[in-house]
């Protein structure tokens, strides 16, 4: 579980971030993303494939995220391929952070809580980002920035694509599906029965 608490996170602490640099929000009443509601679904594509989706709503009050990705790993000549299968749910401060394929998962408090598909242009700035271009990602306009590592298509704080290659390891996703004004159904933000949680509240 410890390994694959979240794929996504992993690529992009291993290529941009070698501090906590995300902007944490420390007060309850700040918007968490720029846009009440979306759906976003993400093709992942590299040593990784798969995809991602991800949907919020009241300004990510509420959100959940759900990762289905095989990856690649390369050791000493030997390839050895994993099945990862995630579910983070995140609602009334609380996230759940799940392994499907284990069917365990753990439960913290978490105000300060900002998926790794969003960026800010300050912390960019920070990791010596410079913007490149502008480019539109299914209708939306992205500013392109470019790190040491990284290429991000920023939409509204969100990363509509992110490519990267280090050390011979190519990582693409890239958003294929946007629908905005959607709502979260309360049965959507049910944990699985049989998943067994680990309760770090307490």
């Amino acid at each position: 579980m410890k390994n694959n608490i979240n794929l996504s996170t992993f690529f992009l602490a291993f290529l941009f971030f070698s501090t906590n640099v995300y902007s944490q929000t420390k007060n309850d009443k700040i918007k968490r993303y720029n846009i009440e509601s979306a759906f976003i679904k993400y093709s992942i594509s590299g040593n990784t494939k798969g995809e991602e989706i991800l949907k919020f709503d009241d300004f990510g009050k509420r959100e959940i995220s759900k990762t289905d990705v095989v990856r690649e790993v390369v050791f000493y000549s030997v390839k050895n391929i994993q099945k990862i299968k995630l579910l983070n749910v995140f609602k009334n401060n609380f996230l759940y952070a799940i392994d499907l394929n284990n069917k365990t998962g753990i439960k913290t408090i978490s105000k300060e809580y900002i998926n790794d598909n969003k960026f800010t242009k300050e912390d960019i700035l920070k990791n010596g980002g410079i913007l490149i271009a502008k480019n539109d990602i299914l209708g939306k306009n992205c500013e392109v920035w470019k790190t040491r590592n990284l290429k991000i298509w920023l939409w509204k704080g969100l990363a509509l694509k992110i490519k990267s290659k280090i050390v011979g390891k190519k990582y693409e996703k890239i958003a294929t599906e946007i629908k905005e004004n959607i709502s979260i159904l309360p049965n959507e933000l049910m944990i699985p029965n049989d998943i067994k949680i680990t309760d770090y509240t307490k």
